[in-house]
């Protein structure tokens, strides 16, 4: 049986299957209903997908075993954009009085989510939090230590969750109107869990600030609802007086029950990956020597040795003078932005071999970081994506090969060889 915070996870998780499908909103939300859910059959309308469900395959193994897609999903997309650029859902157990409210990560084939809500951060890209008004779109305005701000990145996507969002039927969805309605039922302890992975870990992080300072008088935390966070591979979500107001919000929450093997045993505590470059946005992403006390993940940059170290490869020539530019410039921009890490950001230790589902097999692998310097990006993006999305399974405790994927597989064709294959990746 998965506890508490393995079935929080695993929600986090599979709210991005969507990533991997095109379509309009309303249908990639229905791909997602599917995945979330019990499954089924699924059309673009030049692809038809036999999905299989997340509840339908384990929902039994789950804490509570009762759960129900209760709100959602929904998707943000773009215009002329055929991918889910922000995708939500709210899941529900009634015998634990629990909800969780997982947001979807960067889609990695997603322009739009790597352009506009991923990389603007920097002095001039900043936005004063909570938002004055979630319905208008933000604006980056010039950094303030003193007061509280998040990146512009996470003020879009704040916007797009709670504004923007369309689902399966093409209605407006607001999560906002959802969450008005909820009372605590007397049973389980109550929870609203917001929880997120990659750039879910930080809109999670932000929106129940946010929901907080929109409810007035909100019947679910004056009948004694908890409000908590369950943020996994996140960048740093803002300043230093935004992470002190989180902290002051949310401090850590210590769960019962939490299965051997599982090392998160606490709630509003961000979880990080130690050789994970997501974590280190956008606080310690490059510095000359390592620290320590706060890693950088790029260090050690030797022009005449043409060599750039990282906590997990060395960069070889050709590659590491682009890798280094990109990373000083991203460590400028933090430093500009006045970022700051959230506190209790818990770095748990990288293990290899990482096991991954492999797309062009259709089946398990087993991944070691290369050996040797690294010369060739896609080896690079390929180390980067593995620790960043398949590390934080043995983190829960988590059995990769024990969950139902392949998620999807075209219909007519064998899931392996040549078929395509549909995973789940908050990259």
């Amino acid at each position: 049986m998965y506890d508490l915070t393995q079935t929080t996870f695993l929600f986090s998780y599979f709210v991005n299957a969507g990533a991997q499908v095109t379509g309009t909103a309303p249908q990639i939300a229905a791909f997602l209903d599917l995945a979330l859910d019990q499954g089924g059959n699924w059309s673009n309308g030049t692809q038809t997908f036999t999905v299989s469900g997340l509840l339908d395959k384990i929902g039994d193994q789950l804490i509570g075993q009762d759960w129900k897609v209760a709100w959602g999903p929904a998707v943000y997309q773009s215009r002329q954009d055929a991918r889910a650029d922000n995708a939500m859902a709210v899941l529900h157990s009634a015998s634990q009085d629990l909800y969780v409210v997982a947001i979807a990560g960067t889609d990695p084939n997603d322009a739009y989510d790597w352009l506009k809500e991923d990389f603007p951060v920097g002095p001039n890209d900043m936005v004063d939090f909570p938002l004055a008004d979630p319905a208008i779109p933000p604006v980056g305005h010039k950094a303030d230590a003193t007061r509280s701000q998040v990146s512009l990145g996470t003020a879009r996507g704040l916007h797009h969750l709670l504004e923007n969002l369309i689902d399966q039927d093409g209605n407006k969805a607001s999560l906002i109107a959802y969450l008005q309605t909820l009372v605590p039922s007397g049973t389980g302890t109550p929870r609203i869990i917001f929880a997120g992975h990659s750039l879910g870990g930080a809109l999670s992080a932000a929106l129940p600030l946010q929901v907080l300072s929109m409810i007035e008088g909100w019947t679910w935390t004056s009948q004694g609802g908890a409000v908590n966070i369950l943020p996994t591979a996140g960048p740093t979500p803002g300043n230093a007086v935004f992470a002190d107001a989180w902290g002051a919000a949310f401090p850590a929450a210590p769960i019962a029950g939490i299965n051997t093997g599982n090392q998160v045993s606490a709630l509003n505590v961000p979880i990080a990956n130690d050789k994970d470059l997501v974590p280190h946005a956008w606080t310690a992403i490059y510095a000359t020597t390592p620290d320590s006390a706060d890693p950088f993940y790029f260090f050690d940059f030797r022009p005449l040795a043409q060599t750039l170290q990282s906590l997990t490869v060395t960069i070889g020539p050709g590659l590491c003078d682009v890798v280094h530019h990109f990373a000083a410039r991203a460590q400028t921009d933090g430093n500009g932005a006045n970022a700051a890490v959230l506190p209790g950001r818990t770095w748990l230790p990288a293990s290899f071999p990482i096991s991954y589902f492999d797309k062009d097999t259709g089946t398990f692998s087993s991944y070691s970081l290369p050996t040797g310097e690294v010369i060739d990006p896609f080896t690079l993006l390929k180390v980067v994506g593995n620790v960043h999305v398949w590390g934080y399974f043995p983190f829960f405790g988590i059995k990769a090969t024990d969950l139902p994927f392949p998620t999807a597989v075209e219909q007519g064709q064998s899931v392996f060889g040549t078929a395509q294959v549909i995973t789940p990746e908050a990259v």
